[in-house]
């Protein structure tokens, strides 16, 4: 395992990103996906309903990593109780604004990847989207490895990680997984298949500005 100076410096590097908190939108939205061309049902919403409404419920201790401003949080406070790390400060991150104050969320800016302020033997369900893709291998598997003691008999962990040659991937062929090309017939016909490259092309450029992609 590398030093714990080695993984305070990762961490140290986020401060200063993401002015306000890392918030795409709101996971309960139907209609918002950071992806939303690309589907029928956005994308946030999606996951909301496969891989984190079913693990949560009032008796659940839920350990987030990578909160953020607290979009996936605010949807999470029906659990007995909520630990939320970051590392950026609730302050950077305007949490408390976004997400109010409740006895029962813990908010930890973290300087290393030990998950020491979490107890032993005490979570029930693990959470990380749009957090991990940001962290090293490395920083993943100290997590994953000081997680393991923390969580309880038949506890879930729903983890999000990079895949950069997926990622880029599916950049490249933004415009052909669309789905705005199933409006169009599939008979090559000239003047609407010009016009759907220029609406699909338009929309496209305009997720990339808007997410600075």
């Amino acid at each position: 395992m590398r030093s714990r100076e080695a993984s305070q410096a990762e961490l140290a590097s986020f401060q200063g990103l993401w002015p306000g908190g890392f918030f795409e939108g709101d996971p309960s939205d139907p209609a918002f996906g950071l992806w939303g061309v690309t589907s029928f049902l956005g994308v946030s919403h999606a996951v909301y309903l496969g891989c984190c409404k079913p693990y949560v419920n009032p008796s659940t201790v839920v350990l987030e990593i990578g909160c953020g401003r607290g979009a996936w949080t605010k949807l999470m406070l029906h659990a007995r109780k909520l630990y939320c790390l970051d590392a950026l400060s609730a302050e950077h991150n305007r949490f408390h604004e976004y997400v109010g104050r409740h006895s029962h969320v813990v908010y930890i800016q973290v300087q290393d990847f030990s998950l020491r302020e979490i107890p032993l033997d005490s979570i029930d369900f693990v959470f990380s989207y749009d957090a991990l893709c940001h962290v090293s291998f490395a920083g993943i598997s100290e997590y994953a490895e000081n997680l393991f003691p923390r969580m309880r008999k038949g506890a879930h962990a729903i983890w999000m990680v990079a895949d950069y040659g997926k990622y880029n991937a599916f950049l490249r062929r933004q415009a052909q997984l669309c789905v705005l090309n199933a409006l169009f017939p599939r008979r090559d016909l000239f003047l609407l298949r010009g016009l759907q490259r220029l609406i699909v092309s338009g929309i496209v450029a305009w997720n990339n500005r808007r997410y600075r992609l």
